[in-house]
């Protein structure tokens, strides 16, 4: 419980109660932004672990815990303390907030006050119910979410949480699948013998009918005729509107999974399970589900975020060397976008990194996933900043979808792409030479390609007109401005083209 917990929810959703006790269970301090009194005793009760307040801001309130000097508190919030999105965003990045759900009474003003506000209390870690509960039941369930620490990816009613741990699976499926009619997990013919029997026996023991679908392992049968045969097994298994798809396995299974569940019956419920670094950092978040169609990467998809993702970093034992080490090139990327600190941490521990160090590799995925996830909340569909995540993909896919999708590894094909668009900034003036230098070097340590191919390159440059970042005759070049900083910069197609062919002069 190493952020702080928000209580969120309308004036009698009890969360003066429900804060006060959570925080004399755990030792935390409690703080009470609540404008209401829904409880007089609350003050005595929490005698010496209560700070005064309705004046006081939820900046103030989290400064000592940023900067060292209190501990995570507990927090009960004003019922519009968070109305305002951007305000929801830092909090949801910075803190576990829950929504304590209750019904206010038909017609009264709480109840439109409630209705304007809904936005603020579907965006949260979870949604918990009080009406009819014991208030030892509601901090029970409360103290589980804190205690889980997941995050959260804020797309108003569609938002949904990564849980991030090992050994994770089974306690945390269950509750991801809610109540389906029935479950079609989806594996392949390198996933399933490992984890497919888990899997299935997690979910039947929560009560489900499950029926599983193996796809061939492998990017090049990432496309239409693989799809049509989990449709056809969807029929076959009368999967219907209640029906959820569960994606198990590296990018490309949680990739087509999602797509799959975008289209059938024009939408259901789906759940990523990834096996694999890049599905973890990655491909699993966000919503981008697609298949490749000929040389054109992802493109035919659709936005289709999860219901849920659970991260099971004790899946990772499994994976092959070659994914995991082409998945670094991923985590990179994410902190050039957002996170040096991420970059240290590479540089610092580069040799446990490859070691698959179990602690670090968690501590990886979440802060890749953290920053995804800040990103994804903003923009969720791409109409901008979302954008910046494809740095490096431009060339990086090209030079994938000319090597046939088995001469590199998409996160090989990253590494490369990488190293082209921070040479390219670098001769346009957009990148400074030292984080050039540092990140190629980064690249190296981690066992990850950094030479481009004169060759391959110049065959490449052809297939960035394929890219779905492109408009006309232009495209939306992500490019680095620091360690941390990304710019969208629109770049002709002609022009990179030509840029690209000079690196390997």
């Amino acid at each position: 419980m190493q952020r702080p917990l928000l209580l969120n929810g309308c004036s009698t959703s009890a969360k003066s109660l429900v804060g006060a006790s959570v925080a004399r269970t755990t030792g935390r301090p409690f703080v009470d932004l609540d404008a209401s009194r829904d409880v007089a005793s609350v003050s005595e009760q929490s005698a010496g672990m209560r700070y005064g307040a309705e004046e006081r801001s939820l900046e103030t309130v989290l400064g000592p815990w940023r900067s060292g000097s209190s501990p995570a508190p507990v927090v009960a919030l004003r019922s519009d303390t968070l109305v305002v999105r951007s305000t929801r965003l830092v909090a949801l990045d910075e803190a576990v907030v829950v929504t304590l759900d209750v019904a206010p009474a038909p017609g009264s003003a709480e109840a439109l006050a409630t209705e304007l506000r809904s936005p603020g209390y579907a965006e949260a870690h979870a949604r918990v119910a009080v009406a009819g509960r014991e208030t030892g039941s509601v901090c029970s369930d409360v103290l589980r979410v804190w205690e889980r620490d997941p995050i959260v990816v804020a797309a108003a009613e569609r938002s949904y949480t990564v849980d991030i741990g090992a050994h994770s699976v089974g306690s945390r499926l269950s509750d991801a699948l809610g109540s389906p009619s029935m479950v079609l997990l989806v594996s392949d013919s390198n996933v399933e013998p490992l984890h497919g029997a888990a899997v299935r026996q997690a979910i039947e023991a929560a009560g489900h009918h499950c029926v599983s679908v193996t796809l061939p392992a492998g990017e090049e049968h990432k496309n239409l005729d693989t799809m049509r045969g989990i449709w056809e097994q969807a029929l076959v298994a009368r999967a219907d509107r209640r029906s959820v798809f569960v994606g198990l396995g590296g990018g490309v299974v949680t990739d087509v999974t999602g797509f799959a569940a975008a289209a059938w019956m024009r939408g259901v419920r789906w759940v990523a399970l990834p096996t694999t670094l890049l599905g973890m950092v990655d491909a699993s978040v966000g919503g981008k589900t697609a298949v490749d169609l000929l040389s054109a990467k992802n493109a035919v998809g659709a936005f289709w975020q999860p219901h849920a993702v659970v991260c099971d970093v004790s899946l990772l034992v499994t994976e092959p060397q070659r994914g995991y080490t082409g998945a670094l090139a991923e985590v990179v990327k994410t902190g050039l976008i957002g996170d040096p600190v991420l970059l240290d941490l590479l540089e610092s521990r580069a040799g446990d990194v490859r070691a698959h160090d179990a602690r670090l590799v968690s501590e990886l995925v979440r802060r890749s996933l953290r920053v995804k996830a800040r990103v994804v909340s903003l923009d969720e569909c791409e109409s901008g900043h979302r954008a910046t995540l494809n740095l490096g993909h431009t060339v990086g896919h090209a030079l994938e979808a000319e090597a046939g999708y088995t001469g590199l590894s998409h996160g090989e094909a990253v590494s490369l792409g990488l190293v082209a668009v921070l040479r390219i900034g670098q001769k346009q003036g957009w990148t400074p030479a030292p984080v050039v230098e540092r990140t190629i070097a980064l690249l190296g340590a981690l066992g990850l390609p950094v030479a481009l191919d004169r060759g391959a390159l110049g065959r490449a440059v052809a297939l960035i007109a394929h890219d779905k970042k492109r408009a006309g005759k232009t495209v939306k070049l992500a490019v680095v401005r620091e360690a941390g900083q990304v710019a969208l910069v629109p770049v002709p197609v002609d022009d990179l083209c030509a840029w690209c062919v000079d690196l390997t002069r």
